[in-house]
C-alpha cells in the first residue's frame, strides 16, 4: 500500500513486455491536479537530483505522465495523451509497459492507450508520485505479467487530414492538409484542441476588423441585394436567379479552386505563395548550378579542394586524410552564399569536414552517474613528449582496428539521448602508450573504466593547429611572391571547441571580369567511426513513413554514423561526453530531394537567415531537421507544382509548432530535444517572429535579398 504525498521508485528495473500496474484505492475529489506515473534512470537519486511530484524536480533521466501531458525531465514535451490521470476513480487501474524497441505506453483498466515515449533506455525504474487527487494506491495483482506486444505501437497516422473553411455564403467547405507534428508523434487536431494554437492570430485592431467586415460585405452584398429585390417584388426572375447562382459559385470557387484559394492566416492566394517559392527558389538555385554535389560525395570540387590543400598543413599531425568525410550544407547542395554588396561582391561560404581517426562500437554498460569523480591520468610536468603525437597515435589505433584482431573503442550512452561516453577497453589498454593514457584519458572512481576524454583531445589538436597557422601563412606568402598563379589569401583560426574553424580570405576573378572576395570557413572535426547502427536509433529504421524509400533507408544504415567530440549543452559531461552524428545520413537524405523540395527548403533557409537567426535559438540544422520531418509525412506525390504553396506553409507551421512546444526533436533520435537548453524567453522571441512571417507572407519575402550576380564555382 502506498499513500500520502510522496514519490516512490521500484526496487528493480522495469523489464520489457512486463506490466507495471497500480490500483487506485483512494482519491480526494476536490483536488484538480493528478498523480504522476512513469520511469526514471535511478533507484536512488544521486546528489543534485530530486523529484517532488507535480512536475517539480531537477536532473535528467525522467519520463512520466502528468494529467494528460507527457513530460521529459520535468518539461512537457506534448499534451493531449489519451489517458488523463485527472479522470481516474477509485478501483481504477493504471499502468504502463515498456517494449523491446524502447517505446513505452500506458494502460487504463487494462486497455492500451497508445505510445507515449520513444527511446526509453534499458535499466529504468518505475516511478510514481502520489500527489493531487490521488491519495492511496497499491500494486496491482497484474503487475509483472507478460504483455503481448501491441501492434498499435507502430500504428501510422495518415499524412493528410481534413479541415473546413467557412465561405462567404456561410457554407462549410472541406479540404485536406498535412498533419502537424505533436511531441514525438503526430496526432489529430480534433482530439488535441491546443494544436489550433499554431494558427492563432494576434489581437487585430478594431479598425482592421471593420475594414475586413466591409470587404466581406462588398463580396456578399450582391447576393443579399438580389434576394431583397425578389422579396420586394414578390417573385424572382430567371435573370435574378442566374445572378445569385453565378455569384455563389464564384465565392465557392475562391475557396475550392487551388488557383484562387486563399490562405486563411495570411489572407493571400495559395498560388501566389507557390509562385513566390518558385521565383526565389530558381534564383537561389542559380548559385548551385555550377557547383552541384558530386556523385562521389567525399571528393571535393576543384575550388574547395584547393582551399583544403591550403589549410591541410595545419593538421599535418594527422597523416592520412584519405578517409575524410565531406558534410554540411555545401556537400548537400544547399549552401546559400551571402553577397552583401553588389558593387563589391563578397561571398561568405562554409565547408564542413570530418576526419574519422578510429572506430567505436556500442557497449552494454551504463555511463558513470558521477561525472565529477574522475581521476585524471596526469602527465609529468617535465615530460618533453610532444602532445600532438597522441592524435597521431589515435589515428594509428584506427589503422590497426581495420584488422578484426584489434579491438574497437566502446561507447555507452549518457543520460542525454544521443550522447555517449567512450571507453578504452581493457584489451586495448596494454596496446596504447603511457603518454596516450596520461594526456587524453581519465579513469572513473566508480567503475575503474578508462575513458577517452573529448576535452583533452580537442585542447591538444587546437594547440597544435594554432601553432602551425603562422608557419603555414608564411609559406603561403613566400610561394605567392615567388610563383605566379599560386593561392593568395589570409588564414585565421576563428573558432575553437568541437571543430577547428579556419577562415580563408581570398579573391577570385569572375567570368565577367569583376573581382569576387571570398571568406571561406573550413570546419575540421576529428571523430570516431561508429560500428553497426546504434540501438537508440533503431526505431528510425522501422517507423512508418512516406519518405525516404526503403532503398535509401538501407543505404543510410550501410553508410553508418560517427561520434564527434561534442557534449550536451545542458549536461555535466563537458570532459567526457561525445555526440552521435548522422551527418552522412543527412547528406544522403538531402540528395533525394525533388526540385520542389529543394526550392521550398532553400527559400525557407534564406528566410531563416534573414529574420530568425537572432536571438540564437534556431540554427540551420533545426531548419533542416524540420524539413526532414515534413518530408517524412509528405511523400513525393504531395510536392507537385500545385502543392508547393501548401507544403511551404506546412514547413512554416511545423517550425512554429516545434517552437510552441519548445521541442525540436532530432530526426534520428526524437527523444533528443534540441531546444532543451535554450532560454525560453529567446524561444518566445523567435516564435513571435515566425508567427509574424506566417501572417504576413509577402511583406517578409519581398525583402529577401539575393546575390546580384551568378559567379563561377569551378
Amino acid at each position: 500500500m502506498i499513500s500520502n504525498r510522496a514519490v516512490f521508485v521500484s526496487n528493480e528495473p522495469i523489464k520489457p513486455l512486463k506490466l507495471f500496474e497500480l490500483n487506485i484505492d483512494k482519491i480526494k475529489v476536490q483536488e484538480i491536479s493528478s498523480m504522476e506515473l512513469g520511469v526514471c534512470m535511478y533507484n536512488e537519486f544521486p546528489e543534485g537530483t530530486f523529484y517532488a511530484g507535480k512536475k517539480y524536480g531537477q536532473g535528467r533521466g525522467f519520463w512520466f505522465l502528468s494529467e494528460n501531458k507527457l513530460c521529459k525531465d520535468f518539461a512537457s514535451i506534448g499534451g493531449g495523451y489519451k489517458l488523463n490521470l485527472c479522470n481516474i476513480r477509485v478501483n481504477d487501474r493504471v499502468g504502463f509497459v515498456k517494449y523491446p524497441d524502447g517505446t513505452m505506453g500506458f494502460l487504463y483498466n487494462g486497455q492500451y492507450q497508445g505510445i507515449a515515449f520513444r527511446n526509453i533506455p534499458e535499466g529504468v525504474y518505475g516511478l510514481v508520485a502520489i500527489t493531487g487527487k490521488c491519495v492511496k494506491v497499491s500494486i496491482s495483482d497484474n503487475s509483472g505479467i507478460s504483455i503481448q506486444e501491441e501492434t498499435s505501437v507502430h500504428t501510422f497516422n495518415e499524412p493528410m487530414e481534413s479541415f473546413s473553411v467557412r465561405t462567404a455564403d456561410a457554407k462549410s467547405v472541406r479540404f485536406s492538409r498535412l498533419r502537424q507534428p505533436y511531441g514525438l508523434d503526430f496526432i489529430n487536431e480534433e482530439t488535441h484542441k491546443e494544436m489550433k494554437d499554431v494558427y492563432k492570430e494576434t489581437e487585430i485592431s478594431d479598425e482592421t476588423k471593420k475594414k475586413e467586415h466591409i470587404e466581406s460585405e462588398n463580396k456578399f452584398n450582391p447576393i443579399v441585394n438580389a434576394g431583397l429585390q425578389a422579396r420586394n417584388d414578390g417573385y424572382s426572375t430567371e435573370s435574378n436567379l442566374r445572378t445569385v447562382i453565378k455569384l455563389a459559385l464564384n465565392l465557392y470557387n475562391i475557396h475550392s479552386n487551388s488557383i484562387t484559394r486563399i490562405d486563411s492566416i495570411s489572407k493571400v492566394p495559395i498560388q501566389g505563395i507557390a509562385n513566390l517559392v518558385k521565383i526565389f527558389g530558381d534564383t537561389l538555385n542559380i548559385l548551385q548550378r555550377n557547383n552541384p554535389p558530386p556523385e562521389a560525395t567525399n571528393i571535393l570540387p576543384n575550388r574547395l579542394k584547393q582551399i583544403f590543400d591550403v589549410v591541410r598543413p595545419c593538421f599535418d599531425n594527422i597523416q592520412d586524410m584519405s578517409g575524410i568525410v565531406w558534410t554540411g550544407s555545401t556537400s548537400e547542395g544547399f549552401a546559400i552564399p551571402d553577397n552583401s554588396d553588389p558593387d563589391t561582391p563578397y561571398i561568405d561560404q562554409e565547408m564542413d569536414l570530418m576526419i574519422p581517426l578510429a572506430m567505436a562500437t556500442e557497449g552494454s554498460q551504463k555511463g558513470p552517474s558521477d561525472m565529477v569523480a574522475m581521476q585524471s591520468c596526469k602527465a609529468n610536468e617535465k615530460d618533453i613528449f610532444k602532445r600532438e603525437y597522441v592524435v597521431t597515435e589515435l589515428e594509428n589505433i584506427g589503422k590497426r582496428q581495420l584488422s578484426k584482431d584489434f579491438p574497437s573503442f566502446i561507447w555507452i550512452p549518457s543520460s542525454n539521448a544521443g550522447y555517449v561516453f567512450i571507453i578504452v577497453p581493457e584489451s586495448m589498454q596494454s596496446c596504447i602508450s603511457e603518454d596516450f593514457t596520461k594526456h587524453v584519458c581519465a579513469r572513473s572512481h566508480e567503475t575503474s573504466n578508462l575513458f577517452l576524454t573529448r576535452s583533452k583531445l580537442l585542447a591538444i589538436q587546437e594547440e597544435y593547429t594554432r601553432g602551425r597557422l603562422s608557419a603555414v601563412q608564411s609559406d603561403i606568402t613566400s610561394e605567392r611572391n615567388n610563383i605566379d598563379g599560386q593561392f593568395q589569401g589570409q588564414l585565421k583560426l576563428v573558432q575553437e571547441g568541437p571543430v577547428q574553424t579556419i577562415s580563408v580570405n581570398y579573391q577570385l576573378q569572375e567570368i565577367g571580369g569583376s573581382l569576387l572576395e571570398f571568406d571561406q570557413t573550413v570546419d575540421v572535426a576529428i571523430a570516431l567511426k561508429g560500428v553497426d547502427w546504434p540501438t537508440i536509433a533503431n526505431p528510425w529504421i522501422s517507423r512508418e513513413r512516406n519518405w525516404p524509400e526503403k532503398t535509401i533507408v538501407n543505404k543510410i544504415i550501410e553508410g553508418g554514423y560517427h561520434i564527434v567530440p561534442k557534449y550536451h549543452p545542458g549536461g555535466n559531461g563537458i570532459d567526457l561526453e561525445w555526440r552521435l552524428s548522422f551527418s552522412v545520413a543527412e547528406r544522403t537524405l538531402a540528395h533525394t530531394f525533388t526540385d520542389n523540395q529543394r526550392k521550398c527548403y532553400m527559400v525557407f533557409k534564406k528566410l531563416w537567415r534573414t529574420y530568425l537567426k537572432v536571438p540564437k535559438v534556431v540554427s540551420s540544422y533545426h531548419i533542416k531537421t524540420t524539413m526532414f520531418w515534413l518530408c517524412e509525412r509528405a511523400s513525393s506525390s504531395l510536392w507537385k507544382d500545385s502543392d508547393l504553396g501548401y507544403r511551404y506553409l506546412d514547413l512554416q507551421n511545423f517550425l512554429i509548432f516545434f517552437l510552441q512546444r519548445r521541442n525540436v526533436p532530432n530526426f534520428f533520435i526524437p527523444e533528443n530535444n534540441m531546444l532543451s537548453n535554450v532560454d525560453p524567453t529567446d524561444i518566445d522571441v523567435v516564435l513571435a517572429k515566425a508567427q509574424d512571417i506566417r501572417r504576413h507572407q509577402f511583406e517578409h519575402h519581398k525583402s529577401l535579398v539575393t546575390p546580384s550576380s551568378a559567379f563561377h564555382f569551378a
